[in-house]
């Protein structure tokens, strides 16, 4: 985002910033944040359903069965950061290495 002058604005900028204009800018996050939440729920169903096979007793990955294994241990993981993901406060969790 660009000031009326100009100057672009980042999350890593916006602290440097004065009243208003620091002001403006959150407020312009915060609604940008609030219209966007529902893609967010979205993508974050999505992800939940897309990994939900794992669960099942006798589901494999690469020939090797998840039960009983590391794989299992970063399924549930994964699951529980999306669960309490919230898009105003982190990133989106990152699937395990292995499954992509």
């Amino acid at each position: 985002m660009a000031l009326e002058d100009g100057t672009i604005v980042t999350a890593d900028t916006i602290s440097t910033l004065e009243e208003p204009d620091k002001s403006k800018i959150e407020a312009i996050y915060a609604n940008w944040l609030n219209a966007n939440k529902h893609y967010e729920r979205d993508w974050r169903n999505f992800e939940l359903t897309a990994c939900d096979w794992m669960l099942v007793a006798d589901a494999t990955h690469g020939g090797e069965p998840i039960a009983g294994s590391q794989k299992l241990d970063d399924i549930l993981l994964y699951r529980s950061e999306l669960r309490g993901y919230d898009l105003t406060k982190d990133n989106r969790p990152v699937r395990p290495e292995w499954y992509v």
